[in-house]
C-alpha cells in the first residue's frame, strides 16, 4: 500500500503567490520565502485531501516523485491518473503544526507530520505519516518535486519520538 504523497488545495485560478505576496508584504526575507513555502504547502495539502487533478497538474513539478515508506515510487502521471481514475481517493490530508522549512537557493525542503485518511486501490492508507517534501522555485512559483512519507505505528511504544532520542 502506498502511504500518500501529502497535503495541499483547491486552487480554482491558480495564482501561487502567497496572500503576503498579494498585499505587498516582503516576501524576499527568509520569512517571507518561507511563507510562501508554507502557502504552497497548504495548497497542496487541500488539493491532495479534495482529489483536486487539475490544481495537483499545476502543483507538482514535471519529474514529481514521491516515495512510500514501502519503497514504491510514483511518477506524476502516476499520480494524477490514479487520482483521476478513482483508484486513489483521499478523504481528507492535515499536516500538523510541527513543520520545518530549510532553504537553499530557490530550493526549500518541508519537513513535518501529517494525518491522512484513504483508500489506494481498496487499502485503506489512513494514519499518520513523518514526511519530507522537497520544493523547487520554478520562476515565480513553487513547485512540489519529492516526497518521501514514513508510517508512523500508533501501537509503538516510540510512535513520534524523534530517532536520535531513541535508544540503541
Amino acid at each position: 500500500m502506498r502511504a500518500i504523497i501529502l497535503v495541499a488545495a483547491v486552487m480554482v485560478s491558480v495564482s501561487y503567490s502567497s496572500p503576503e505576496q498579494k498585499r505587498g508584504r516582503d516576501t524576499t526575507s527568509k520569512g517571507g520565502v518561507e511563507q510562501q513555502v508554507l502557502e504552497a504547502m497548504r495548497l497542496y495539502e487541500e488539493a491532495y485531501g479534495h482529489n483536486d487533478v487539475a490544481a495537483l497538474e499545476k502543483i507538482l513539478a514535471d519529474d514529481f516523485v514521491f516515495t512510500s515508506s514501502r519503497g514504491v515510487v510514483v511518477t506524476k502521471a502516476q499520480e494524477l491518473s490514479d487520482i483521476g481514475s478513482g483508484q486513489m481517493k483521499a478523504e481528507s490530508a492535515a499536516l500538523d503544526d510541527d513543520v520545518q522549512v530549510r532553504l537553499r537557493a530557490n530550493t526549500a525542503v518541508v519537513t513535518g507530520r501529517v494525518t491522512l485518511r484513504g483508500v489506494w486501490r481498496g487499502q485503506d492508507f489512513s494514519g499518520t505519516y513523518r514526511v519530507t517534501a522537497t520544493w523547487v522555485k520554478e520562476i515565480r512559483l513553487w513547485r512540489l518535486l519529492a516526497v518521501h512519507s514514513s508510517r508512523l505505528l500508533a501501537s509503538s511504544p516510540l510512535a513520534g519520538v524523534e530517532e536520535d532520542r531513541v535508544p540503541q
